[in-house]
């Protein structure tokens, strides 16, 4: 009788562990994908904007350095960010989504004004 018992708890212990490890996995399946869809999102308006910037004028050295110290800065904060979206609820991803796709708007916005 106790060992049927051991082996009901030792089951119940497993099934909270296989629990946990699926939510962590589905949290780090949605950070992962809230990454690759943000990144999508700014490579299709860096080519935008750097077709646009073709268009009108030549890129002169300055505009391609910011553009390159911007993109630099993007891959940087992405490799420095993704160590940590694991530990991260899907509120305080949100939040942080929001904010990254602030800071890129800024930089787009200051791109656009120091070509247009």
């Amino acid at each position: 009788m106790l060992k049927l018992q051991e082996v009901a708890n030792t089951k119940s212990e497993s099934e909270k562990g296989d629990a946990s490890l699926k939510q962590d996995l589905v949290r780090a399946t949605l950070a992962r994908q809230t990454l690759e869809l943000e990144k999508k999102e700014l490579l299709m308006r860096i080519d935008e904007l750097e077709s646009a910037m073709t268009k009108s004028k030549p890129i002169n050295g300055n505009g391609r350095l910011q553009l390159e110290e911007f993109i630099k800065k993007q891959q940087r904060q992405h490799q420095s960010d993704a160590s940590c979206h694991g530990s991260l609820d899907p509120a305080e991803l949100k939040a942080l989504y929001d904010e990254e796709l602030s800071v890129a708007k800024d930089a787009i916005s200051n791109l656009r004004t120091s070509f247009g």
